[in-house]
């Protein structure tokens, strides 16, 4: 598998309807596609940056439907093949209205983000710092847990 470079390039293309009420792994599924069929990891190479951009379709029967989108970082060496990645840990966030005897609380970070009002909008991620990451893998869920919306042309960007 051949390391991202600045892109844009394809994660998936096909469409993708994510578990209900689970987060569900971006998978290739497609020739083009830059997400491993098997763990969704992708070899990021020189990227310090990555920034995601997808469409996001509400479910029909829904009106709470709102894309969630959750990135994981891995550390594995970049000649780990792309089915045996593993050692994952999300982007976390820090919560900087709680900090403890010199510590502070994290949590991984889940973009939710807003789509338009009839439900339909293609968005994209605000840019991640990956300079330590050898591999990322993305994830995506539904805030409505009952009927999820779907996901088309997850897509990347990024930097050097």
């Amino acid at each position: 598998m051949a390391a991202l470079t600045n892109g844009p390039g394809l994660l998936r293309t096909a469409s993708l309807t994510p578990a209900a009420g689970a987060l569900t792994t971006v998978v290739g599924t497609a020739d083009g596609d830059n997400a491993n069929a098997t763990t969704g990891a992708v070899l990021i190479g020189d990227l310090t940056l990555l920034m995601l951009r997808m469409n996001y379709a509400r479910h029909a029967s829904s009106t709470t439907g709102r894309p969630i989108v959750r990135i994981d970082l891995s550390m594995d060496a970049d000649d780990t093949a792309p089915a045996s990645v593993g050692n994952w840990q999300p982007v976390m966030v820090i919560n900087g209205s709680v900090a403890l005897s010199g510590g502070v609380e994290l949590y991984p970070e889940e973009q939710r983000l807003n789509p338009s009002a009839t439900g339909s909008s293609t968005f994209g991620t605000h840019a991640v710092n990956v300079a330590c990451a050898v591999w990322v893998r993305v994830q995506v869920g539904d805030v409505d847990t009952t009927n999820p919306g779907a996901f088309t042309g997850i897509a990347y960007g990024g930097a050097t």
